[in-house]
């Protein structure tokens, strides 16, 4: 048959919503061992392609390489090879798959957002509350991951306390940012979202993508991830992963310091790039669809989304603090980058 657009939603609740939506389809489970932990696999699939889904998942291959197109998994790898060769070409050739992957992610918002008669999924309008209530939520972590910061017994290693003390002394312009968010007087619509979605909930599919683990974010009870909220959450864990995906390209290709200066750059203009090309995909699909009245407004919302991105990052640097210290570094520089410091000298 035809090529279908792969996008999988393993909780049986959700199944009954998303089967046959327009070109989504629902399956029930994928492959075990591509159910990776987060943290871990958010790098993964969309830099370095090492696993593709056919069909609906039957089987798992790896895909032949093209031999006239520069792989996106070797742009860092490129940018330090001793002959000179054009990583760009792979910057640029990777945002068109980005843009496929945005649209896929718009697809699935809209059809979270379609009428059926389940008042379980139905959309609704955000209140002023809910937009406060956002909003004091995000205060509340922002001022509790900082103190954290701040009191921890033991100082923190050397190439880490510049940027902790850059995040601690950037409270005040977070919360401006949040303050800002409270009162934009955006009212988005409220809708249920995957809860969780970074690049290692995306496979490969072919020329397409799946999305997988609808369970939402694992810090949180159930309860918590079943209510609706805005979809720019989503969008705003895809932002981040973008993020997590160049600092582990520069740890991955350039183990020294000398190294990772070299490649930061590129690293850097590839991030930029990706965010551009998901964003500017993701807008002219829900526009399209009429989840915003136009470019102008969607626009508008981003003082929301940077809300979400820094909820985001504040979540990512309590996971490194308690599981992986040495890699505060990169949700610190997006706190950092969240605030308006300007890091572009050091990574």
């Amino acid at each position: 048959g035809g090529r279908q657009r792969c996008v999988v939603v393993p909780p049986a609740e959700r199944q009954h919503v998303l089967h046959d939506r327009g070109d989504l389809v629902a399956a029930q489970d994928v492959v075990g061992a591509e159910r990776r932990h987060h943290a871990e696999a958010r790098v993964r699939v969309i830099l370095v392609a090492d696993a593709v889904a056919d069909g609906v998942l039957d089987r798992i291959e790896r895909p032949a390489p093209d031999p006239g197109v520069v792989g996106e998994g070797r742009v860092v790898e490129l940018a330090g090879a001793a002959e000179p060769v054009a990583p760009a070409a792979g910057v640029s050739g990777m945002a068109g798959r980005v843009r496929v992957l945005a649209r896929r992610v718009a697809e699935l918002h809209v059809a979270l957002a379609r009428r059926t008669g389940d008042a379980a999924f139905d959309p609704e309008p955000a209140s002023d509350e809910d937009v406060a209530r956002w909003a004091r939520n995000a205060r509340d972590e922002c001022l509790q991951t900082l103190a954290r910061l701040r009191d921890r017994a033991e100082p923190w290693p050397e190439p880490l306390r510049d940027g902790v003390a850059q995040a601690i002394g950037a409270e005040s312009a977070l919360l401006s940012g949040i303050e800002a968010a409270a009162a934009s007087g955006l009212r988005p619509l409220k809708t249920r979202v995957h809860g969780d979605l970074h690049l290692g909930q995306v496979l490969v599919c072919r020329d397409d993508f799946v999305l997988i683990d609808f369970e939402g974010e694992p810090g949180r009870g159930f309860e918590e991830r079943r209510v609706k909220t805005s979809a720019l959450r989503d969008v705003a864990g895809m932002l981040r992963s973008f993020d997590y995906a160049r600092h582990a390209a520069l740890q991955a290709a350039a183990a020294g310091e000398p190294g990772q200066e070299r490649l930061a750059p590129l690293a850097r203009r590839w991030e930029r790039e990706m965010r551009a090309a998901f964003l500017e995909s993701y807008a002219d699909t829900v526009v399209e669809a009429g989840l915003y009245a136009d470019r102008a407004a969607f626009a508008a919302a981003a003082v929301l989304l940077r809300m979400f991105e820094l909820e985001k990052a504040l979540y990512e640097l309590r996971y490194e603090m308690d599981n992986r210290p040495d890699w505060i570094g990169v949700p610190l520089a997006g706190i950092a980058a969240l605030a308006g410091v300007d890091n572009s000298s050091r990574n």
